[in-house]
């Protein structure tokens, strides 16, 4: 249900300075959304960076709030062939614990990406953003929803009073 389901998005690079911040505001803006709005559901791409980060959070959140459910939504299947062993370690070991996942494609191809960045807004009510440039796929998804009236947050800061 789309009144009850938040996606994330950011980027694939979170600098090791904040990433403790960025992991505590995430965490608490999920906390206010299912408290708050009664979010049960977050998509999450699958991606490096932010993503896995975010997926990390939902897996922790599910330990407070068991009804929360992790959506893995991603773009083609393989993505991760080309990471690291650790990443893909713990790329598999978020699969295994999500509740769905999802491929929009069986293959890499030009769009993949963008096609679930679009099927995690287009499945959402509201989005949690670590965004930090105007360009690329992270500014491109926060502005679809912005056209679509997906309301979205900002790990840079956690506006308690607004959801």
């Amino acid at each position: 249900m789309k009144e009850q389901t938040c996606f994330f998005t950011g980027h694939r690079v979170v600098p090791r300075a904040e990433e403790v911040r960025i992991r505590e505001n995430t965490y608490a803006l999920c906390v206010s959304l299912v408290e708050k709005m009664n979010i049960q559901t977050f998509c999450c791409g699958g991606a490096l960076g932010f993503d896995t980060i975010a997926a990390q959070i939902v897996l922790r959140l599910k330990e407070s709030y068991p009804f929360v459910q992790l959506r893995m939504i991603l773009p083609c299947k393989g993505q991760e062939k080309r990471w690291g062993a650790k990443d893909q370690q713990i790329y598999r070991a978020i699969l295994d614990a999500a509740d769905t996942v999802e491929y929009v494609s069986e293959h890499y191809s030009a769009y993949c990406m963008h096609m679930r960045n679009r099927r995690m807004v287009d499945l959402s009510c509201c989005g949690i953003a670590f965004l930090r440039s105007a360009i690329g796929g992270t500014a491109y998804t926060v502005q679809y929803a912005h056209e679509k009236d997906v309301k979205m947050y900002s790990v840079d800061r956690v506006p308690e009073k607004d959801i």
